[in-house]
């Protein structure tokens, strides 16, 4: 089985499977020498015959409309991306828990510098020496201006380290510290 990823010409010839053998992915994954799966998932982020890039607001208003009339017990992104009918599932489900559904709690409260101080303070005081140890859930859960979801304080949190000189070689730990010092500390002794 191969599991690297696919080449544009393996991209299009699981299309053209695709349009053969429909949504029988065992057939298409034994024919491309990739498991099942492997086929499905690529082909269900595959942007064919969809929009790339900015959402319009039509398609935003026909995304929270199709969330708002799931089922509760959890989302099925490929009938939600069939009512957009310009994006895939893929793209439905990033815009919904990166950009949407905290827009749609009620609140237009922006992202404010504010905001960005008290992201560095929580990262500051948690004890996490990772990005993936932190509890973005449980930070996302606080008392914040806005609903915020746990990917979008991470999504803000990487834009943020980028900051900070030589994020991509420092630590977790070093990136928080300097950030935190350069932003939160300065801003502190400036007010004094």
């Amino acid at each position: 089985m191969i599991i690297y990823r696919f080449t544009d010409g393996e991209a299009i010839e699981l299309v053209r499977l695709h349009d053969t053998h429909g949504n029988d992915w065992s057939v298409i994954g034994h024919k491309l020498d990739r498991s099942g799966q492997s086929v499905r998932d690529k082909f269900r982020v595959m942007p064919i015959g969809m929009s790339t890039g900015v959402w319009t607001k039509e398609e935003e208003e026909k995304l929270v409309a199709a969330v708002q009339a799931t089922n509760e017990s959890g989302f099925n992104w490929e009938l939600i991306a069939k009512q957009i009918k310009t994006r895939n599932a893929a793209q439905c489900c990033k815009k919904w828990y990166h950009h949407m559904c905290w827009k749609t709690s009620g609140s237009t409260v922006m992202w404010s510098h504010q905001d960005q101080v008290r992201l560095l303070q929580e990262l500051h005081q948690s004890i996490a020496t990772d990005e993936d140890e932190v509890e973005w859930q449980k930070m996302a859960e606080s008392d914040w201006p806005a609903a915020r979801s746990k990917n979008y304080l991470r999504s803000r949190w990487t834009s943020l380290r980028r900051r900070s000189s030589n994020y991509e070689i420092r630590s977790f730990r070093a990136n928080v510290n300097y950030l935190y010092k350069k932003i939160v500390v300065e801003e502190r002794t400036n007010q004094s």
